[in-house]
């Protein structure tokens, strides 16, 4: 029995934390102070089990049913797993910046989708060799940890698989977590970890996965000896959780590496929040996403057939107790007598405002020198600023250091960051304002020399980055 004392200081921590760790992290906390907090009766009984096998390969359409099912169903006594495909598709964590995630330019040139779901963490491809599976849940049942081992139990229950679970919470191929022995580090410095977490609170962001909570991927080790299957996310709020991931069958690696490398990436060292590429900086406070070498579980099982993998897992999920309801239906996302305002999700999930209006603030820096290959006489820099996908500022800095907003000369405030805006602008200069701009800026600038030099960076932006 664990003494008043330090049951008190747990009580003290608990009512503390609660809000910010997950369940894996007060498991750490209750083992070093040898108390661990009752679960609800409620939460200790077996739920009933659905699971949901989408009939679309519809990005958007997935992705409402997927939120439909956490807004609308009472999920205290139910659990519910997702199982879905889509054609081939971007998708972006709820805080990322699509332009610097994502090659926008190729995904609207090769005519694939890109979508913002709901949910924290970095960037994926989709496409039919994937799978997705998402674990919907009440929250006091929240446990990514025990999906994903699910997972790994269908598939090397049935396959010679070498996967293992990193302390990313990722699925990985061929035994890089035993050769790291991840567990077993963590397991032996617990303890400690735990009593840093009581005495320094800070720790709690560098220790504990609450990224679960802000919507942050987590870094990987620093060794580069793995093959990444599968990526996980996770939303939760009060009474209610989802837990969604990826399974790579046999994904197109190509065009996965291709849709993943944007334009605005830069190959050099920067700041956690500044890029330069080729004389075009952005700077941005949003999530960035982890980069990991994958590879598809059929290159190491090729009896491995995705009907086969998905019932495994169905299989698995459901399990062998009788006591539960279970529930296995083949459903259309879109039926709206089955998922009732369904349509209503899909359409703000496929609106401009979700993709690219919820992109966190960010700007863009031009250096007219390096884009033009020479110096200008009197242009200096470029800078843009966009808020919630729109432009907010387009300033010309010249030499001597004066700045003309292009944004309020040419009413570009408020219009939306797409190839269509700039082309306008670019159309339908007022070169005799432009003229009378520059002259009370600039004087002796050659106004002629000027428009062009601010055409072609512009131009360069709108053929290279958006």
């Amino acid at each position: 029995m664990a003494f008043p004392f330090k049951r008190r200081i747990f009580c003290s921590v608990h009512k503390t934390l609660m809000p910010l760790l997950c369940r894996k992290s007060l498991k750490l906390v209750s083992d070093t102070l040898g108390y661990y907090p009752m679960i609800s009766t409620e939460a200790q009984h077996a739920a009933n089990k659905i699971v949901y096998r989408s009939l679309s390969n519809n990005i958007f359409e997935n992705l409402a049913l997927e939120e439909w099912i956490y807004e609308c169903c009472d999920l205290s006594q139910t659990d519910v797993l997702l199982v879905w495909r889509s054609n081939p598709c971007v998708v972006i964590g709820k805080h990322q910046n699509p332009w610097i995630e994502a090659n926008v330019p190729l995904l609207e040139e090769k005519a694939i989708q890109l979508a913002r779901r709901s949910s924290g963490g970095g960037t994926v491809y989709h496409d039919m060799g994937n799978l997705n599976l998402s674990f919907l849940t009440d929250r006091s049942r929240y446990d990514r940890r025990k999906n994903l081992e699910l997972v790994v139990r269908a598939l090397t229950s049935r396959w010679k698989l070498d996967l293992s679970i990193n302390d990313r919470d990722d699925i990985i191929l061929d035994g890089m977590h035993k050769r790291l022995n991840i567990t077993e580090r963590h397991s032996s410095h617990s303890r400690a970890i735990t009593k840093q977490l009581i005495i320094f609170l800070p720790v709690v962001a560098s220790t504990f996965p609450i990224q679960d909570f802000l919507g942050l991927p987590r870094a990987f080790p620093s060794s580069t000896d793995f093959w990444m299957i599968s990526g996980t996310a996770a939303k939760l709020t009060r009474n209610k959780s989802y837990h969604h991931f990826t399974v790579l069958h046999s994904v197109d690696r190509s065009k996965l590496s291709a849709c993943l490398v944007s334009p605005l990436k830069s190959s050099g060292e920067d700041t956690p929040h500044t890029q330069e590429t080729n004389g075009v900086f952005i700077e941005s406070r949003s999530t960035k996403s982890v980069p990991a070498p994958v590879q598809n579980l059929q290159s190491s099982e090729p009896s491995l057939t995705m009907d086969l993998m998905v019932d495994a897992i169905v299989g698995e999920f459901l399990g062998k107790e009788c006591s539960i309801a279970k529930t296995d239906l083949c459903v259309n996302p879109m039926n709206e007598k089955m998922f009732p305002g369904v349509s209503a999700i899909d359409d703000r999930l496929q609106s401009w405002d979700w993709i690219y209006g919820k992109t966190p603030k960010f700007s863009i820096k031009i250096d007219v020198s390096s884009i033009l290959h020479k110096g200008d006489n009197c242009i200096k820099n470029i800078e843009i600023v966009v808020e919630k996908g729109r432009w907010v500022s387009f300033n010309v800095i010249f030499i001597n250091g004066k700045t003309i907003d292009f944004c309020d000369s040419f009413k570009l405030k408020g219009v939306k960051m797409k190839r269509e805006s700039l082309r306008s602008f670019l159309e339908h200069q007022d070169f005799a304002l432009v003229k009378k701009l520059f002259s009370n800026t600039c004087p002796d600038m050659d106004v002629e020399r000027g428009v062009e030099s601010i055409g072609h960076c512009v131009s360069h932006l709108m053929c290279n980055y958006l």
